[in-house]
């Protein structure tokens, strides 16, 4: 038995079926107690938000509900924020006795503890377990099963950036390599100015420019091209956003079919991921709100409405 980085871990070798499903029976019943069939559905889920330094630990929120698990994530500065959802849906099985549950943990040690079978290991969770309201994860692959349960926290509310409370502009849908590329281009400009988001009814349609002192970059993207699945846009509008912010939002398109671009009339903008699936369970997606340059609180900005 060993205890690591918030981790209190136990590795058990050739149990029985029973001895899969009873490994946290011993504690009070826990109040939620759910099951997939491969863990990577979770870990790709949660490796998609982070949003900080590698060699940081990040503190997420996890929500339950009745309609499943979602996971939050925001920056000291409060200027992005990460949420992603796992409906029920994408359960084998999904056991909730209670109306709503929130709790605080460390990213990267749950993360580390979905990543200690590389293969297709089946996943239990259950919350809350023991004395302490530890989360509880069993991972069983090919005979072998480990438990870890891992120390959560207290945590206030995650800032309501209140995006669908303000009516939308634009909504378009993209395929992912195509923005991996533009902001790799954008990147390449030696620039402290912010990128210039411009969507509207009249060519170029959509476009991401930043200006540097010695070059400056324009990535353009005509109604015409390949690069749109759906395009919405019911007024063109024209935002900057933080460069970082982007990059960081941007992350998850490695693991992503397909991306969903959205702003309201606040400025505030939403890159939506969805996920792909290796089976037929139910997509996941990870969504990304990042505030514009000119404002750094999205109450002053409701506000001024």
């Amino acid at each position: 038995r060993r205890v690591h980085g918030g981790i209190a871990g136990s590795f058990l070798c050739a149990p029985t079926t029973s001895d899969f499903m009873s490994v946290v029976g011993s504690q009070r019943t826990p109040s939620l107690v759910c099951k997939l069939d491969n863990s990577k559905t979770l870990l790709n889920v949660l490796q998609s938000l982070h949003i900080g330094k590698k060699d940081k630990d990040q503190t997420a929120i996890c929500i339950i509900t009745d309609g499943g698990l979602k996971f939050t994530v925001q920056t000291d500065s409060k200027d992005l924020q990460a949420n992603a959802w796992v409906h029920k849906n994408s359960f084998r099985q999904f056991n909730f006795h209670d109306s709503h549950l929130q709790f605080g943990f460390s990213l990267s040690v749950l993360v580390e503890c979905l990543q200690l079978f590389m293969g297709n290991a089946a996943l239990m969770v259950s919350y809350p377990v023991g004395p302490n309201d530890d989360l509880s994860l069993v991972l069983e692959e090919d005979g072998a099963v480990t438990e870890c349960k891992i120390r959560t926290l207290m945590v206030d509310d995650a800032i309501d950036f209140r995006f669908r409370d303000v009516p939308l502009e634009n909504s378009v849908v993209v395929l992912p390599e195509y923005i991996r590329e533009a902001v790799a281009d954008l990147g390449e400009v030696e620039s402290s100015s912010p990128v210039t988001l411009l969507m509207s009814q009249d060519p170029p349609h959509m476009s991401l420019a930043v200006n540097g002192v010695a070059s400056s970059c324009q990535v353009e993207f005509p109604l015409t091209s390949d690069v749109f699945k759906s395009f919405d846009c019911k007024k063109s509008c024209s935002n900057n956003y933080r460069l970082g912010l982007l990059q960081l939002s941007l992350k998850a398109l490695a693991a992503s079919e397909s991306l969903k671009i959205r702003t309201n009339e606040n400025g505030v903008l939403s890159f939506q991921h969805i996920l792909k699936s290796d089976s037929g369970q139910s997509k996941t997606w990870v969504e990304f709100l990042i505030l514009p340059e000119e404002s750094s609180d999205p109450f002053v900005m409701q506000e001024d409405d």
